[in-house]
């Protein structure tokens, strides 16, 4: 079974690789990462890894919603904007005060908190892609200890690979190292 977790990182891996070398574009993006998100949730599942299930079933979710709008034209409203944030933000933050007894776990929800703002600002609200990338260098370094101790191989390896290819993206889009902080990402004023 672990085969259905190395084919969701190797699709993972390859759409954040190709929208970093601007190989794709938004919609094939997000076709990508609701299959690599199926595929990951079904595996962690299997093994037990609540973070990338979380993570996971997240992106899957929010890729598909997103990928409908896309594909049908359809502008989201500011209303559910917001409700998709709050919903968001209020588990995220109730996942993290319940399990804050482990501070390895309660960062790696923060790291899942990182990821799925900057996703939902990037897919809804119009995130630059040199910002998404940025968010995807910071969070993955500090989700990895936690997979590693969890014997997540397939997620250790996207989180590696994804910063990489992150990184990759962020000094492409601005040809240097970057300077900003995360904060307009976490901004929803």
């Amino acid at each position: 079974m672990i085969w259905i977790g190395w084919t969701g990182s190797a699709i993972y891996l390859l759409a954040q690789l190709m929208l970093a070398l601007n190989v794709i574009n938004k919609r094939h993006y997000t076709f990508l990462n609701v299959i690599a998100a199926l595929l990951v949730s079904i595996y962690s599942i299997i093994i037990f890894s609540i973070q990338p299930i979380i993570i996971n079933v997240f992106w899957s979710a929010l890729s598909a919603y997103a990928l409908y709008n896309q594909c049908f034209h359809h502008k989201v409203s500011q209303r559910k904007q917001n409700g998709l944030l709050i919903s968001v933000s209020v588990l995220i933050t109730l996942s993290v005060w319940s399990l804050s007894a482990d501070l390895l776990f309660a960062l790696s929800i923060v790291s899942i908190w990182i990821y799925t703002c900057a996703y939902i600002q990037y897919l809804f609200f119009g995130l630059k892609q040199v910002d998404y990338f940025l968010a995807c260098v910071v969070a993955p370094a500090v989700l990895l200890p936690q997979i590693w101790i969890d014997g997540n191989f397939p997620v250790v390896a996207i989180q590696v690979f994804w910063l990489f290819f992150s990184a990759i993206g962020v000094v492409r889009s601005t040809g240097k190292l970057p300077t900003k902080t995360l904060s307009k990402i976490t901004d929803f004023t």
